[in-house]
């Protein structure tokens, strides 16, 4: 069941002036640990509040403030993060501001087991509109790497042996699980062959 989005949804007063203060912090540019662990120092209450914020921003469709934040969280990995992040992966259309990548990559950092069959509908979605350079699907095939529950692996696995996908995704596929040799992929011929 989709969930109710208010665009009139304001967080109490409290929480305002926090998030406006985190999103001062965040600034501009990249988004790592480092930044993450000033963020933190000078608002402690973020680890805590974070995934609250993300659900709020998202039922104020708020996309803009969802990607900065929805990447504070995934250098902060709070509890609760993994369903917001699904939620938004799944999301149809995605809202332009968001970039499913990095939804990719924090679904993979936070190793969300249950995230399995989202990554894989994500890759069958974007595999094949990205020809000849396939960097949405491998963030997708890496997360699954990371991830690495027997799920994962026999997703993988299903990618690597699998003729109807294209010959680097299968080895990107092959080289998470570790059998690129035992498949026969040569790697000159992949790396050339994207």
């Amino acid at each position: 069941m989709a969930p109710q989005h208010n665009r009139n949804a304001e967080p109490p007063a409290g929480n305002q002036a926090l998030i406006d203060r985190v999103d001062l912090l965040l600034g501009a540019g990249f988004i790592g640990d480092e930044k993450a662990a000033r963020i933190v120092e000078s608002v402690p209450e973020t680890p805590g509040a974070i995934v609250d914020w993300l659900q709020q921003f998202a039922a104020a469709e708020d996309w803009r403030r969802f990607r900065r934040f929805a990447l504070l969280a995934g250098s902060i990995k709070p509890p609760g993060l993994a369903p917001v992040i699904r939620e938004a992966l799944d999301r149809t259309p995605t809202p332009a501001e968001v970039n499913r990548e990095d939804l990719v990559e924090i679904l993979g950092e936070i190793r969300d087991a249950a995230a399995v069959p989202t990554l894989l509908r994500f890759f069958e979605e974007t595999w094949p509109k990205e020809a000849p350079f396939h960097s949405a699907s491998v963030k997708s095939i890496q997360a699954l790497g990371t991830i690495g529950t027997p799920e994962a692996q026999q997703a993988l696995r299903g990618i690597a042996t699998n003729d109807r996908y294209a010959n680097p995704l299968r080895w990107y596929a092959a080289i998470e699980l570790e059998i690129e040799d035992e498949l026969g992929f040569d790697e000159d011929e992949m790396l050339n062959g994207q």
